[in-house]
């Protein structure tokens, strides 16, 4: 998985601005949103960020995992990942 191109993104406060040129929109992630978005990457699986979340977060894996899906699955249909 990596960010889509045309995205730009930026952290104020410990929230990421992200700016979708191609689309005209703008998303404002929280927190865990945030540090899921600085993980993403072509080294980094699905399963490592949840182990990172789960790490900072100090949460089970389980629920760091079904989070990370949740929120992956959210920048995908906002068109701000991609799997290629």
């Amino acid at each position: 998985m990596k960010k889509s191109k045309g995205i730009e993104w930026k952290e104020v406060d410990g929230e990421t601005i992200i700016v979708n040129h191609k689309k005209n929109k703008f998303f404002l992630l929280n927190g865990t949103a945030s540090f899921i978005w600085k993980k993403i990457s072509k080294k980094n699986t699905e399963k490592q960020i949840a182990e990172s979340l789960a790490k900072k977060y100090k949460i089970n894996q389980k629920t760091a995992l079904k989070d990370t899906q949740g929120i992956l699955k959210k920048f995908d249909s906002m068109k701000l990942t991609t799997k290629k």
